[in-house]
């Protein structure tokens, strides 16, 4: 398939295999070296480049999200576990006996969850109230009515939630905030501000989710900035790649707690083995579970 995009893309703009190698090379330091015989092994399927280089590739050339697809229904497969090792750590059975008993519910299954895609002031009371608990919501300072937001729930019971925006907006929004940390290029990024998730199928929904949003726009942002307790997550993000921006406290009705704010590339985010392997069996299982689902994330993707 890979092979085949390059072709159709060098034939639809009338371009050389040297051409389109030279205007790689002349672009990206990733493939500053690429060179006519390279590209024509690439094109003829007799070598690949790799993951980071055919996201690369296919991200400047806009068919990222055709390649991601094929490797859905080619059944192609990665491994992921530092994922695994994590989520079974964060979801173990102790954990999820009393989130039901908190939930007041024995069990549940993936094709009765539902999504609903909002902004914050559509956000049910209980999840606002859990976040203008802290710092963070001092609407003076964080104009946190104009962030997206997702959550999930079944029978109306919230299991999960994200909030997210792009970087450019929350500093021009919360200059105050950011300025703090001005040391650190944050423009043209993505950032993911809060989430919880109760269950590990809700965190593998919301983190699909934030997959195909950035697979989408993957043009749009370079970066991508995770807002994270210093916990297992924090310890997840770093093995898969992500570095430190920064550290710093917030101040909550529970007490003060340490984030940190984690940046990892675009590309590097999206084809990353884990993440991609992680994103792909997730993807099936939604296909296979609760289609309604993954219809209602496509839509609301593509707007």
């Amino acid at each position: 398939m890979f092979a085949q995009i390059l072709f159709r893309y060098r034939e639809k703009h009338q371009l050389t295999q040297d051409q389109l190698a030279h205007k790689l090379a002349s672009k990206f330091d990733e493939f500053d070296k690429l060179d006519c015989v390279t590209f024509s092994r690439w094109e003829n399927g007799r070598t690949k480049p790799s993951l980071k280089k055919t996201f690369l590739l296919l991200s400047e050339i806009g068919h990222a999200e055709d390649y991601f697809n094929y490797l859905l229904v080619s059944k192609k497969e990665y491994k992921y576990p530092i994922l695994d090792k994590l989520l079974d750590v964060n979801y173990n059975k102790h954990v999820n006996y009393r989130t039901n008993q908190y939930l007041n519910i024995s069990s549940f299954d993936v094709s009765d969850i539902e999504i609903v895609f909002c902004d914050f002031i559509n956000l049910p009371e209980k999840i606002k109230k859990m976040i203008l608990s802290s710092d963070l919501a001092n609407i003076d300072k964080y104009d946190m009515y104009n962030f997206n937001c997702v959550y999930l729930h079944c029978n109306n019971v919230v299991l999960g939630y994200s909030i997210f925006h792009n970087i450019f907006f929350a500093q021009s929004r919360c200059k105050q905030y950011w300025d703090m940390y001005e040391e650190f290029d944050m423009s043209n990024g993505f950032v993911h501000f809060r989430q919880l998730a109760l269950m590990k199928d809700v965190w593998s929904i919301l983190f699909l989710y934030h997959y195909l949003y950035l697979l989408k726009n993957i043009n749009h942002y370079e970066n991508t900035y995770s807002l994270n307790f210093e916990n297992n997550f924090y310890s997840l993000f770093v093995k898969l790649g992500a570095q430190t921006a920064t550290r710093f406290d917030f101040i909550h009705n529970s007490g003060k707690h340490n984030y940190v704010l984690m940046s990892m590339n675009i590309i590097d985010f999206l084809s990353n083995k884990n993440i991609l392997g992680f994103a792909l069996d997730t993807y099936r299982m939604l296909y296979d579970k609760n289609g309604n689902m993954l219809n209602d994330i496509l839509q609301s993707i593509r707007g």
